[in-house]
């Protein structure tokens, strides 16, 4: 059973990427189900920046999916458009 505020019960990292797993509570059923919070970090200026976003298990299946096939893409179809100097 999660505890009040404890942390996440595994996380998965891969250069500036970062995915913690949390378990919640639903305090009505009592259910406990998992989400993930994805982050990326950065640094801009020397200073530590970051962006997040949390989902539901039934989404991580859906986001990998869109994500393999963005890098897909970027990876083998796109052409960066010409450069004037090209």
């Amino acid at each position: 059973m999660p505890k009040e505020n404890a942390g996440p019960v595994k996380k998965f990292k891969a250069g500036n990427m970062e995915v913690s797993l949390w378990e919640n509570k639903n305090d009505e059923t009592g259910r406990v189900s998992l989400n993930a919070s994805l982050r990326k970090s950065w640094k801009k200026d020397g200073k530590w920046e970051e962006a997040k976003m949390s989902i539901f298990r039934d989404e991580a299946h859906d986001a990998a999916i869109c994500l393999q096939k963005a890098f897909d893409w970027m990876t083998f179809e796109w052409k960066p458009p010409k450069q004037e100097d090209d």
